[in-house]
C-alpha cells in the first residue's frame, strides 16, 4: 500500500516538473474540456413558457405548447 502511494506521489511530482518546464519554455497549457450538463426540462417549465407565449396573442394552446417545448429543449 505504501509503495502505491509513494509511486503515485512521485508521478505527481514528475508531472508538476514537466508542466513547470513547459510554462517556462512558453508552450501553451493543455486545453481542458468543458463539460456542460443538459438541464432537465420539466412540464412546469414548458407550461410557464407556453403561458407567456399565449400572452403575446394569436395561435392555439397547442401551438404555444409545441413552441415552448421546442425552445426549451433546443430542438
Amino acid at each position: 500500500m505504501a509503495r502505491a502511494v509513494a509511486k503515485r506521489d512521485a508521478a505527481k511530482r514528475v508531472k508538476g516538473v514537466e508542466m513547470a518546464a513547459k510554462k517556462a519554455a512558453g508552450e501553451p497549457a493543455a486545453k481542458r474540456t468543458i463539460v456542460r450538463r443538459r438541464r432537465k426540462v420539466t412540464e412546469e417549465m414548458i407550461r410557464e413558457r407556453a403561458y407567456f407565449l399565449s400572452m403575446n396573442g394569436g395561435g392555439s394552446a397547442m401551438e404555444h405548447w409545441l413552441t415552448a417545448e421546442r425552445e426549451l429543449v433546443g430542438a
